[in-house]
């Protein structure tokens, strides 16, 4: 082999091994990331994700008032739609019984014309009669008649029957223009309800599209709701994965003994819900309040709904009159700052005892997460003590 072979062979191999070395690290790069992570990095990570929860939630509280008044906004819509309908109904049940009575009135309106058209018939032939007997001369009528009497009695009842008839035409037609008033004026107020309906039909028209629109934005918001809601589902995750390699952290630096409940009545309760004394069950400070509470016989809780934090418990120490001190004591709530291993909230812990050099035995909640544990040898660096 030449030198010149030798060293074509040599740029060859140097340069798979190049390749092959990439390929490795792009192949182990996320494992290698998870275990450069400090605990200083996570205590970051955890420290922005917290910050971004925080402010997404906002934004989460604020597009669910909007979403809450576009349903309000919705729920008044349809309110005025329904009574604008229950108007336009009762509005057109007026406009049916005006109908009966118009047809009432119709039915006799027609009756009182076949009478007047009776009577009028009557008149006629009443009034043909006189005019026959009219025509003939006095002594026809006298020839005609048995007696004078007869006669004078025969004009007498022509007279009053000519008279009757016309009364009763007289009646009857001020009946009939009575009855057309009254249906004029049933009419009118049907052409006035007629109106009103479509006035409000018009107006339930406008509530409708009101309503549509309303809708839109509702729909609109809820979505955006969603998305702000899968946003901070996603960040919570995130923290709990980083939360997840801060208590491996804790577990890999040993000095604990797990297993029991230490008496603890919420231990099989499902995690972070409401205990009594205002903090979150299965976390260390809902342990040390019933430690404090329950075991010690000491009234403790919290003073400072939404500020509860471990980290802030002396501050919940002060408000309730306790001693807090820099130095142990048995019996005492420990409380640690936010920060390294103790993560963003802090941690609290009951002391069991002080050892001669100076450290202490705890017992607490959450340091393996969710459980109960005790620790030996701690060092009280960092802490304050409440009592």
């Amino acid at each position: 082999m030449t030198f010149k072979q030798f060293s074509k062979l040599r740029r060859g191999l140097a340069k798979n091994i190049l390749i092959m070395g990439v390929m490795l690290v792009m192949v182990f790069w996320p494992f290698l990331g998870v275990q450069s992570s400090s605990l200083s990095d996570l205590e970051q990570q955890q420290a922005d994700l917290q910050k971004q929860i925080q402010a997404i939630q906002q934004s989460l509280n604020a597009k669910q008032k909007e979403v809450s008044n576009n349903q309000d906004l919705v729920n008044q819509l349809q309110d005025q739609i329904a009574a604008t309908q229950e108007e336009i109904n009762l509005e057109n049940q007026q406009i049916s019984v005006l109908n009966q009575q118009i047809a009432a009135l119709n039915d006799q309106i027609t009756q009182k014309e076949a009478e007047l058209a009776v009577q009028k018939d009557n008149l006629a032939e009443t009034l043909k009669t006189l005019y026959e007997e009219g025509n003939q001369s006095s002594l026809e009528i006298i020839l005609g008649s048995n007696s004078l009497s007869d006669v004078v009695t025969r004009e007498q009842d022509l007279s009053a029957i000519s008279s009757s008839i016309n009364d009763n035409i007289n009646t009857i037609t001020q009946i009939e223009n009575s009855l057309k008033a009254d249906q004029s004026n049933l009419q009118t107020q049907q052409t006035n309800l007629s109106n009103t309906v479509s006035s409000l039909t018009d107006k339930q028209r406008n509530l409708n599209i009101q309503q549509q629109r309303q809708s839109a934005l509702l729909a609109q918001a809820a979505a955006q709701q969603a998305q702000i809601q899968s946003n901070l589902n996603s960040t919570v995750a995130d923290q709990d994965n980083v939360s997840a390699q801060i208590y491996a952290l804790r577990q890999a630096s040993g000095g604990y003994t797990s297993g029991g409940t230490g008496g603890y009545p919420f231990a099989n309760s499902t995690p972070d819900m409401p205990d009594p004394w205002g903090f979150y069950t299965r976390e260390c400070t809902s342990y040390a309040a019933w430690y404090f509470n329950d075991i010690e016989g000491k009234y403790w809780y919290n003073t400072r709904p939404g500020s509860g934090s471990a980290w802030n418990w002396p501050a919940l120490a002060t408000d309730q009159g306790y001693s807090v001190s820099s130095t142990p004591r048995a019996g005492a709530i420990a409380s640690w700052p936010a920060g390294g291993i103790f993560g963003s909230y802090g941690h609290v812990a009951i002391v069991m005892s002080v050892n001669a050099n100076g450290t202490i035995n705890v017992s607490e909640y959450n340091w393996v997460k969710f459980a109960y544990d005790e620790r030996y040898n701690v060092s009280p660096s960092g802490a304050r003590f409440i009592f």
